[in-house]
């Protein structure tokens, strides 16, 4: 879980207070940037008993899953960012100290009401009985990471239509559509798909005309530059945050990387203020066989076997720069002084 993650994670959580409709029922942990969940899990538990913010759902604490494939859906054909040398160089340390750099106390085993973790051979009946909550009221999944989790519950559905049912739309950080990612010098793919392009290929198929994609022409490292940073952290600096606040570890995370308020976050942005995006409807074709894997691009929607997916193309980025510089206004969340 890197630093993206957290700050689009808090911003829902953040949302969620004053926002009737927008509620987190739960969180689903994907193997990809670390090779295992204990570190991601870890951290949003030291977040919770440090902290009150995953009480400020309307539906209480979240579940919190573990995954039911730890080493992507096919082992063999899955990779993670360490095969990147961008990221063992300058990330991997940092994020797998985020907690650490976050000033989060550790866990002493005695909390209490801590959210549940399911266990990952639980994680798909614990999922279906999670979704058959949402019969008569269809929920959206925010996917900021592998879709490995998502391909299992298409795979373990079996010829009930549950996920149909309960699945309004899945929004997809991912991807980038005929664009090349540089930091990939295996293929150019971006990662969260290189990581495991055989549960894209099911997801997206599975769900084609539901997803929302905000792939690397809109949630991009470049729609937050350094000045844009130090602009909006010395807003922050104005107000005097407790350590236990979201936009304290809002600003925190900001202050080790500009990074932080890109790429997921930009995508988390579409539950709470969509009309930052215009957006095109596009058929696509994704890769899965080397030496392409993960490689996603834009076809002909006249075959009726196509992905069909809502894509993002344009971002209203000055507005999406005073958005999230308004996220450390005080009365922007009820419990952040």
């Amino acid at each position: 879980m890197g630093t993206d993650d957290v700050f689009a994670i808090l911003h829902v959580l953040m949302k969620s207070s004053n926002n009737s409709s927008l509620y987190l029922a739960g969180m689903s942990m994907v193997t990809g940037m670390q090779l295992d969940t204990t570190n991601s899990i870890k951290i949003l538990q030291e977040l919770q008993a440090f902290t009150n913010i995953f009480t400020t759902t309307n539906n209480g604490r979240p579940l919190l899953f573990d995954t039911h494939d730890p080493k992507g859906l096919i082992p063999a054909e899955s990779h993670s960012f360490l095969e990147g040398d961008w990221y063992v160089k300058r990330w991997k340390e940092r994020e797998e100290n985020l907690d650490k750099l976050l000033g989060l106390p550790p866990l002493y085993g005695n909390e209490t009401n801590l959210m549940k973790v399911v266990s990952g051979k639980d994680f798909t009946n614990e999922m279906f009985k999670l979704l058959s909550n949402y019969r008569n009221d269809p929920i959206s999944i925010l996917a900021i990471g592998p879709l490995t989790n998502i391909a299992r519950l298409v795979i373990e559905s079996g010829g009930h239509n549950l996920l149909k049912e309960t699945v309004n739309q899945i929004v997809v950080m991912g991807g980038g559509v005929n664009i090349k990612d540089t930091s990939n010098e295996m293929n150019g793919a971006e990662w969260n798909f290189y990581c495991d392009s055989i549960s894209v290929e099911i997801a997206l198929n599975y769900f084609s005309g539901r997803i929302v994609l905000f792939d690397l022409l809109v949630a991009n490292l470049d729609v937050v530059n350094d000045t844009n940073a130090q602009d909006i952290l010395n807003y922050a600096s104005k107000f005097n945050y407790k350590t236990t606040s979201i936009p304290h570890f809002m600003s925190e995370l900001l202050k080790m990387s500009r990074a932080s308020a890109t790429f997921d976050l930009v995508a988390s942005f579409y539950f709470t203020n969509p009309e930052l995006f215009t957006f095109e409807s596009i058929c696509v074709e994704i890769y899965t066989q080397f030496p392409k894997q993960g490689i996603i691009k834009q076809v002909d929607c006249s075959i009726s076997s196509r992905i069909m997916v809502k894509r993002a193309v344009s971002l209203n980025r000055n507005a999406y720069l005073q958005h999230v510089k308004d996220l450390f206004t005080p009365t922007t969340f009820k419990n952040n002084q």
